[in-house]
């Protein structure tokens, strides 16, 4: 394919092209974007405006970040895709960009608006003056995801362990595991780096003993437990991308 930039990149400008659902047998398979895009509209209640829900989730962070008051405003760069043999099955999608609907006259091809990574600084509450409706849209999300946040640190240790296995079964990990098997721990550590097997060992036990125990853990197990699940959290959210992100991040709320 042929790329097009009005700027040159001060850093290394990433393409993306597919987004993963579940990891199976060794290879990822496609994400369903339209049921996620419908557990949007249904959580947040946009029934009635289900058709922008894709478009907004898609250029969120490029739009937030051109709406954000800063000191310094970058402009954004523009990139023009122009796919090898015209091409029209794969699109490749620069991170943080929103689609232009124009193109150099009537040249094949497809548009984005980017900023590059070193110049978001998304304010989520400190937007231009008559931009406060569309960010107050955006808002409803993030306070969504703090109110998760909140009532999950209040959870006993069994619930907090069923949150942590709903979260790596949400992130396409280790789905045939419900947590209490013996091979779990050895598993988990090898799946997911910064889990050692002594720690998957002891949370399986701190669940177990939640779950089973005559008392509940005490608080110190709990926090390692937040502590295991945040780690994780972080880490699952890193290797996500795309729509597969949103919906870990915002719609599940998990990080």
């Amino acid at each position: 394919m042929e790329v097009v930039l009005t700027r040159e990149p001060t850093e290394t400008l990433y393409l993306k092209c597919f987004s993963g659902g579940v990891y199976s047998d060794g290879e990822w398979e496609p994400a369903d974007d339209e049921e996620i895009f419908l557990s949007v509209a249904v959580s947040l209640h946009w029934d009635a405006w289900r058709s922008w829900v894709a478009s907004m989730f898609q250029n969120m962070y490029f739009v937030m970040n051109g709406l954000s008051v800063v000191q310094e405003i970058s402009e954004p760069g523009v990139i023009y895709i122009i796919p090898y043999n015209g091409r029209s099955d794969i699109t490749y999608i620069p991170y943080y960009s929103g689609w232009m609907n124009s193109w150099w006259g009537e040249q094949p091809g497809y548009g984005f608006q980017y900023f590059e990574q070193h110049e978001m600084n998304v304010r989520w509450n400190h937007v231009w003056q008559g931009y406060e409706r569309m960010s107050q849209w955006y808002r409803q999300i993030s306070l969504r995801r703090k109110a998760m946040k909140r009532k999950l640190e209040s959870q006993t240790c069994r619930n907090i362990f069923a949150g942590y296995m709903d979260m790596i079964h949400e992130a396409g990990y280790l789905r045939e595991f419900g947590g209490m098997e013996e091979q779990f721990p050895g598993r988990l550590s090898e799946t997911l780096p910064p889990v050692t097997k002594e720690e998957a060992v002891k949370m399986r036990s701190i669940a177990a003993r939640s779950a089973f125990g005559r008392t509940e853990p005490d608080e110190a197990d709990r926090q390692f437990l937040l502590m295991l699940y945040y780690r994780t959290a972080g880490y699952l959210d890193d290797e996500l991308s795309g729509s597969r992100k949103m919906k870990f991040r915002y719609i599940r709320a998990f990080y």
